[in-house]
């Protein structure tokens, strides 16, 4: 039973890191596949230096799940834009302008900031975070999956070990009370034990 409960403990607990580990990384692939859909459409708009253009070719982004803000910076790292959903009440940190595609872990979100550039010029960058409460929601249902795995693993396991130790008492028992009627002049000697 010992060992039942640690195997039980041992799965509960891996597959629940299991789960919250793959879920992280699938936000982590989605903040870079945002980032990069946002840094295309925000480019032409970026080319001509309009702030409307950028804004509007940005408005469907605000649509998208889990999106806590975008900002838009122009070439000189001025901002252009920027959209921060309603329910996101945290500081948005300053960004310093990047040529590299960078991947930024805060407490509530996974900040993708994104270089601009075409032809060879920066254009400027666009940061886009995405919110990471998809990956608290996934660990406390994945925990909850583990636990009830784990207590389904432990009332299955007992159970089997229940019946095996009564299909293996049975003989026993069987006999300790024959042979306590022997003992008690009640019994019948002419069975066999």
């Amino acid at each position: 039973a010992v060992i039942l409960a640690c195997v039980a403990i041992f799965t509960g607990i891996f597959f629940s890191n299991r789960e919250a580990t793959l879920v992280e990384d699938s936000v982590h692939a989605r903040t870079r596949v945002m980032a990069t859909l946002a840094a295309n459409a925000a480019e032409p708009g970026l080319a001509f230096d309009d702030a409307d253009a950028v804004s509007s070719s940005l408005t469907t982004f605000s649509q998208v799940e889990g999106m806590n803000f975008i900002i838009v910076y122009g070439a000189s790292n001025k901002e252009l834009t920027r959209w921060v959903t309603s329910g996101f009440e945290h500081e948005i940190p300053d960004f310093e302008q990047t040529e590299k595609r960078q991947i930024i872990e805060d407490a509530h979100s996974f900040m993708a900031v994104w270089p601009i550039i075409s032809d060879d010029s920066h254009l400027g960058q666009i940061v886009v975070a995405i919110s990471l409460d998809a990956v608290a929601e996934a660990a406390s249902e994945a925990r909850w999956a583990s636990l009830l795995f784990c207590v389904g693993i432990l009332i299955v396991g007992c159970g089997a070990f229940w019946v095996l130790a009564s299909r293996m008492m049975k003989p026993v028992n069987t006999m300790v009370t024959r042979l306590q009627d022997i003992a008690e002049g009640e019994g019948d000697l002419t069975k066999r034990l």
